[in-house]
């Protein structure tokens, strides 16, 4: 049988129905008659290769090819066989043979190009494409692949051009404003890439890389929410698409949203099992979720599969940190650096393990490395400020955390850090503009709202102006826990023995402990059972003997507030005392969650919590005078007076031995010595313009301050702006607690401060026989010198008035036969007062715990 053209346009017409098998048997008859036929052989053979019967396909075009070996088609027909069975040299021979017949075989150019890139020789496969877009400029997949090559070898503008050029051809390209997109945000063009990326969903909605690209350049923008809803489109476009998981779970850790995070990047591994990046995010989000133990074993699995990842290494590092393991956590961040030493965030987090175990000095070095590999990383110098500020070099410290500044306006805690700073050095208007800065920029940043409130009462005479502050901090942080009924099964027997459960961080060589430990001793344990919550980090002599005098000790620094408030639930706690308020390491949203049925504040300074969750605070009748309801009204706590004095002090506690009373320096000097010791940042205006007025009353006498550089060369400003010859005054900086309590042996008379007064310190002064008239103001820390003095039976000590407390202080130091006196007997008396004697103390303060049980005993449940 002849060549019948109309049997060929039959089997042309079912190869082109798809019916392949069909055409194949109506191409057989023909091939029989005429075997030799170049298009049936085509023909059969693209049938064959459709149907995946390869070697067919191949006998087929090679029969073509050695029947009319000048059609160059066959060549590239068989070429694209070879490729797709692997056999790239083969290929490429054959690729060569059909573009030496036909030069401008542009399909030829093309899939040589790919195949050549595919064979590693990009320059060769470049070059192949180049002659495909010369023999056809429309050919849009040329300058695609031409695209896809540049942007592999990380040219690209040559890409973008590429990808340009295959738009400009066919406008519907997808996937070239999809890889366009790419290389846009790659090169910092986010707004184009942007528009490419939205191009290419728009014209692929089925797409699910142009929605996971468009969704990593809205997350690049800081528009992780919108990222999110990209991201997960890609997912439900493609399930098995594990980047599309990767990336949501990126996106929900951005947000803030750990579990949904732990969920996303799961899926992820369900895909790709032993993927580290996912393997890595997972870590992140359980680390994130506080779940430190389960993190642990994924980074050791990552290891395991990575064993020379430094960041995985760093990873561990920072999980073991957070379960208390810090020797293990500082080897790991160790080995890490070792491998990697110029990984800013390993030194960055070595530096905070050092902080917390106070080794400042390695810390500042481990920060100011992080700074060296990454001069641009605001945590960092926000972290060395902070160190900086720790060991005492305060202009050093400012000026650090203004760098940190400049570059991250919004840092809320290196404002935090700069207001602390500021605060130290007596600059207190700045310091509470830089407190306020913190909590604007970050409202839920709890420790700068607290260190606010704590800074209001060295600030303002007006009582209502703090209450209002803390009442701000308990309705935006109290919030999550308001809703919730808390229920406490302790049994409301009125008498039974009770279980006082104590709250702090500073049970060790802290001013605190003069307090706490004699009271500890002295508590009725038959009555009463002792327990101490202790978030003390450093541990020492003095933490040893207060654990000696209480029933049950808990070291619970490692312990969240939720797993504390637990712990107290389960230790069935009936009064639980906050001995801190707002002070340095608080724990105010451990008491929102009213772990214990009643629950009072105490010590840390007479104020205000601003809580709902605590119901009582203890004071005394010379702070909070008994009958006057606008006193009460100043705190949100109802106040419970005890009936003689708020401080029982032992101040031997934490000295090696007591140091002796010398005698009056006066004596010896020819002229009076004024001196304070307080905080600097508690020389208010007000204050100095007192001191002044002494001092120019007093035109012989000298003053002794206790300041740092920093505040010193403030205050010697402040007070010479005031007519203070500066000559007149004397410096000395904070010293180990004998030494400072020699110093007094130096003062003739203590000059107090206001509105806050000194508590520890004037204390410690009458105890070394140095008087300390006080400025009694409307609120509670401006009272404390009053109740001292009252105790004592020195009210004629005691000023209402400014005027009248610069007379008390002149006639004071005219007076050297009292002075004489009051530095022989002031150690005595105050020894004999109730504020020295700490069994009558205690039985006050379980006599006001008492009375709190038994009105809760009596309130409906």
């Amino acid at each position: 049988m002849s060549f019948d053209p109309n049997i060929y346009q039959s089997a042309v017409v079912h190869f082109s129905g798809g019916r392949y098998h069909e055409a194949l048997t109506t191409l057989s008859a023909m091939l029989e008659a005429s075997p030799t036929h170049p298009e049936a052989l085509n023909l059969a053979a693209t049938c064959c290769y459709c149907m995946n019967r390869h070697a067919e396909a191949e006998s087929h075009w090679r029969r073509a090819i050695s029947e009319s070996p000048e059609v160059a088609g066959s060549y590239s027909n068989l070429a694209n066989l070879l490729l797709a069975q692997g056999r790239l040299s083969e290929a490429e021979s054959i690729y060569r043979q059909a573009i030496r017949i036909k030069p401008d075989f542009a399909e030829a150019h093309y899939n040589l190009g790919n195949l050549l890139n595919q064979l590693g020789r990009p320059e060769e496969g470049e070059a192949a494409l180049l002659d495909a877009i010369r023999v056809r400029p429309e050919f849009a997949e040329a300058h695609f692949n031409l695209g896809n090559l540049c942007k592999e070898q990380g040219r690209a503008h040559d890409a973008e051009r590429a990808f340009r050029a295959a738009i400009a051809v066919r406008p519907d390209h997808a996937e070239a404003y999809n890889n366009l997109g790419i290389v846009l945000r790659e090169t910092g063009r986010p707004r184009e890439a942007r528009a490419a990326l939205r191009r290419a969903v728009a014209l692929q909605p089925g797409s699910a890389e142009s929605h996971l690209n468009l969704g990593h350049v809205l997350h690049d923008a800081g528009q992780a929410g919108r990222a999110l809803a990209f991201y997960r489109r890609a997912a439900d476009l493609r399930p098995d698409y594990p980047e599309a998981w990767l990336s949501q779970g990126a996106a929900a850790h951005t947000l803030g949203r750990p579990r949904d995070a732990e969920s996303a990047f799961r899926a992820s591994l369900a895909i790709r099992a032993d993927d580290v990046q996912a393997l890595s995010g997972l870590g992140l989000a359980l680390s994130d979720q506080e779940r430190f133990a389960d993190a642990e074993a994924v980074y050791r699995h990552v290891l395991e599969l990575d064993p020379g990842s430094a960041i995985a290494r760093g990873a561990l590092g920072h999980t073991l940190h957070q379960q208390g393991r810090a020797r293990e956590a500082e080897a790991a961040y160790r080995t890490a650096l070792a491998a990697r030493p110029d990984l800013a965030s390993l030194h960055y987090n070595l530096a905070g393990l050092l902080g917390e175990q106070q080794r400042l000095h390695e810390a500042e070095a481990a920060y100011r490395s992080a700074i060296v590999h990454k001069p641009d990383y605001p945590d960092a110098l926000n972290n060395l400020g902070r160190i900086v500020w720790q060991l005492g070099r305060l202009p050093e410290a400012e000026g650090i955390l203004r760098r940190a500044l400049v570059l991250r306006p919004d840092h809320s805690d290196a404002h935090n850090n700069l207001a602390c700073t500021l605060k130290d050095m007596g600059a207190m208007d700045e310091a509470i503009a830089g407190f306020r800065r913190a909590v604007t920029c970050s409202p839920a940043n709890k420790i700068a709202h607290c260190n606010l409130n704590y800074a209001l009462t060295y600030h303002t005479e007006d009582p209502r102006e703090i209450l209002d502050e803390c009442l701000r901090f308990a309705a935006y942080h109290e919030a999550p826990f308001l809703s919730e009924r808390v229920r406490h099964p302790n049994d409301r027997n009125p008498n039974r023995r009770l279980r006082i459960g104590y709250v702090a961080p500073d049970f060790n060589t802290h001013c605190q402990s003069l307090f706490t430990s004699p009271v500890f001793g002295a508590h009725d344990h038959e009555a009463f059972d002792i327990v101490c919550y202790s978030s003390t980090t450093r541990t020492d002599d003095v933490t040893t003997s207060m654990r000696a005098k209480v029933d049950l000790w808990r070291d619970v620094h490692e312990l969240s507030d939720e797993a504390l408030a637990k712990l107290i639930r389960d230790d069935r706690i009936d009064v639980l005392i906050d001995l801190t308020l707002h002070m340095s390491r608080c724990r105010p949203l451990l008491f929102a969650r009213r772990p214990a049925p009643v629950q009072v504040q105490w010590l840390g300074y007479p104020g205000t919590t601003g809580s709902s969750a605590i119901r009582y605070r203890l004071t005394d009748p010379w702070i909070d005078p008994p009958g006057r309801p606008d006193v009460d009204a100043r705190y949100s706590e109802r106040s419970i007076r005890l009936p003689e004095t708020f401080w029982c002090i032992d101040p031997r506690v934490t000295s090696t031995e007591a140091p002796k009373v010398g005698p009056l320096p006066a004596l010896a000097n020819g002229h009076i010595t004024f001196g304070c010791l307080n905080n600097p940042c508690k020389a208010s205006e007000r204050t100095l313009r007192m001191w002044a007025a002494v001092l120019a009353a007093l035109p012989h006498a000298r003053f002794l301050l206790l300041a740092p550089h920093g505040a010193r060369e403030r205050l010697i400003e402040r007070l010479s702006a005031l007519g203070t010859e500066t000559t007149r005054l004397e410096f000395v900086n904070y010293e180990s607690r004998d030494v400072y309590l020699q110093t007094y042996n130096r003062i003739d008379i203590g000059l107090d401060t206001f509105p806050y007064n000194g508590h520890t310190t004037s204390l410690e002064a009458l105890w070394m026989g140095v008087p300390v008239p006080s400025r009694a103001g409307e609120t509670a820390v401006s009272r404390a010198g009053l109740s001292f003095l009252m105790n004592l039976a020195l009210g004629d000590l005691v000023a209402h008035d400014d005027d009248a407390y610069v007379d008390i202080v002149s006639r004071l130091a005219a007076d050297v036969p009292r002075l004489t006196d009051l530095r022989a007997t002031l150690r005595p008396r105050l020894e004999a007062s109730p504020m020295m004697d700490a069994p009558r103390f205690a039985r006050h303060l379980e006599q006001a715990y008492r009375d709190m049980w038994r009105a809760w005993c009596d309130a409906p449940d």
